[in-house]
């Protein structure tokens, strides 16, 4: 098997069972930020562990950055493409009462938010509208926001643009240090 698809499936293996652990004992509303981060780590471990593996003990004039910054790119990839599966599964199937929290929360805040003289100062439009039906707009769109299919793919977008940044850095501090590792 690949360096790049053995490190992708294995990190977002790893992070399956973390966030499926933390569903399971129900703390992943608590720990909502530290399973995002949890995330970006993994990424960067597979795209550095496949580096390592391609290129260890080779010369690091032989090497250009186009090389390593494509090699990188490869687990990058393809992890944000099966993550991005995932979390369409799991908040479309596994954890659906999310969505919703996260819509009533939002309706929550614009009943709240309401005020003539607070949003007269952001929005024209807004001032129009009855408090019922701002609290519609606001619900309307937070459950468009919020449904699986939006935060999958920029889930995927986020992490497209991660894997690029990573395989840059990788690839620069490769060339300068890590090839000695």
């Amino acid at each position: 098997m690949a360096p790049h698809f053995r490190f992708s499936l294995l990190f977002v293996a790893l992070y399956v069972i973390v966030k499926m652990l933390l569903f399971n004992i129900n703390k992943h509303d608590e720990w909502y930020l530290a399973i995002i981060f949890t995330n970006i780590l993994f990424l960067l471990l597979a795209v550095f562990f496949t580096v390592r593996v391609v290129y260890k003990g080779k010369q690091p004039t032989a090497i250009t950055y186009l090389d390593i910054v494509k090699t990188a790119l490869k687990p990058g990839m393809l992890y944000a493409i099966l993550l991005s599966g995932f979390i369409y599964l799991y908040y479309a199937k596994i954890d659906s009462g999310f969505t919703q929290k996260r819509i009533a929360e939002t309706t929550q805040r614009a009943a709240q938010f309401y005020d003539a003289e607070k949003i007269k100062n952001t929005d024209k439009e807004l001032l129009k509208l009855s408090k019922d039906e701002y609290v519609l707009k606001a619900s309307q769109s937070a459950q468009f926001i919020y449904s699986p299919f939006v935060a999958s793919t920029l889930g995927m977008i986020g992490l497209v643009f991660m894997s690029l940044l990573y395989a840059i850095i990788i690839a620069w501090a490769w060339k300068a240090y890590l090839y000695k590792l």
